[in-house]
């Protein structure tokens, strides 16, 4: 039921944070561990690639600088480390620059960019155990989808980049659960957290986009750290009045709030994504490339897109200049379906994008807004100059597979290697795989990088 943000008679935060408290390895289903280890897998590895971004090197140039040495790795950055708070910082901005990292549509966001960094640089700095990062990284995901999802979708249409904002709730929660905190402690950390908890849609296609994520993971840290020395906060920070919802969002939903967790499992609809852009311009990408075989680019007359209106908000720079805004702009991503029928990293460079021979075709395509179609929804019109007409749609609000999660291990195996063997080399990114896949048996999470 949702009601109005403000004082209510049952404190939906401290039911969450009880939760969380208590929520164990041993509570987890094989499948959740499974999906587990994989979104783990996939956000090392976009960050491994990720780092070598401008603007992640310029996080990591100033952490460096300021933080000094420590003993927490940099994903891409061999033979570095720092402290927790800078790696988390710098490896979470690291995770989405390239925007390939995952994706949970129940409140619009990247689920584990802002998490795992801060989880994993805390179980490296006091050299935990795979299973205990996995218990800590589920119970952030899952805290955060509730709350993100109890505020969807009025929050994301405000204008909050919910990445930034939701994310750094979960990076709290995962940082509290390792540190083993109470439920009064881990209410503390939620309300610290949303102090802090910050990002704007208006930043998309720049490189504060992916700094949402990095200060997310960092942001979550400190509350969870803070919270464990007893450091206090409003309570109720998600419902209370003039708190998180209050203020960021028309109402909250308490009843997903305060579900069981496993009621559902939200990270077992976690979508991993194989296109280096927006993943509301995955559904255009997928349903463009499906023609690609009736007509060739030189023969088109023009491309219609039929989108929920709300895509626009995020997806409709016209006439993209530069690699971050070209992984927000529909037509260049439709252009690029038809055009080359891929979407890697290489495809989103700067110099690759004021280069291509793909504006003319995009300047070809018109974007309909269409309130009856789903926000992952695509339905595609496409006109021929010989008078042929060719249609498509596709839905991207789906994960990968059906009956078991193993079915997507090996595409995202394969994703992994593409990304990581140009920077580690082939062996390195081999061994570090399967460590990662078999990361509940892990002694020491502090060995998994060295």
């Amino acid at each position: 039921m949702t009601e109005p943000a403000q004082a209510l008679a049952v404190n939906g935060t401290a039911v969450l944070a009880a939760r969380a408290a208590s929520l164990c390895y041993e509570d987890f289903p094989a499948a959740v561990v499974t999906v587990a280890k994989q979104m783990i897998l996939d956000t090392i590895g976009a960050a491994i690639a990720g780092a070598a971004d401008s603007g992640p090197q310029m996080v990591r140039d100033i952490v460096l600088r300021d933080a000094g040495t420590g003993s927490c790795s940099l994903f891409g950055v061999p033979r570095v480390h720092t402290t927790a708070s800078a790696a988390a910082l710098a490896n979470g901005t690291a995770a989405h620059a390239l925007d390939l990292d995952d994706v949970l549509t129940s409140f619009t966001g990247h689920p584990s960019a802002p998490v795992l960094p801060a989880a994993f640089a805390l179980a490296q700095e006091g050299r935990l155990s795979g299973r205990q990062l996995l218990e800590a990284f589920v119970t952030g995901i899952e805290a955060q989808a509730r709350i993100g999802t109890a505020v969807a979708p009025s929050h994301y249409k405000r204008g909050f980049h919910a990445t930034g904002t939701i994310g750094t709730f979960g990076a709290a929660v995962a940082t509290a659960r390792i540190l083993k905190v109470d439920a009064r402690a881990m209410e503390y950390a939620l309300g610290i957290a949303g102090a802090q908890a910050a990002g704007l849609k208006s930043e998309f296609g720049t490189m504060t986009k992916p700094l949402h994520a990095g200060k997310a993971a960092a942001d979550g840290l400190l509350a969870g750290r803070l919270a464990a020395l007893g450091f206090t906060s409003a309570t109720d920070i998600a419902a209370c009045a003039q708190g998180f919802a209050a203020t960021q969002a028309d109402g909250i939903d308490l009843d997903v709030l305060t579900a069981a967790i496993g009621t559902p499992w939200y990270l077992l609809r976690t979508i991993f994504k194989m296109h280096a852009s927006c993943h509301y311009t995955h559904s255009v990408f997928e349903a463009v490339r499906s023609l690609r075989a009736d007509v060739a680019p030189g023969d088109v007359e023009g491309i219609t897109l039929r989108v929920n209106p709300d895509l626009l908000a995020a997806c409709d720079v016209r006439e993209p200049r530069t690699g971050l805004q070209a992984k927000f702009s529909m037509r260049y991503v439709a252009a690029l379906a038809l055009g080359e029928g891929v979407a890697d990293p290489g495809q989103f460079t700067d110099e690759a994008v004021q280069t291509s021979p793909l504006h003319e075709l995009a300047a070809k395509v018109e974007v309909c807004p269409d309130q009856r179609i789903p926000h992952f929804t695509c339905e595609v019109q496409l006109r021929g100059r010989d008078g042929s007409r060719h249609a498509a749609t596709c839905d991207t609000n789906r994960t990968a597979w059906e009956k078991d999660p193993d079915e997507q291990s090996a595409p995202l195996l394969g994703k992994f290697a593409a990304l990581v063997e140009p920077v580690l080399g082939v062996n390195q990114a081999a061994d570090l795989a399967d460590a990662l896949m078999n990361l509940q048996d892990v002694s020491d999470v502090s060995e998994l990088l060295s």
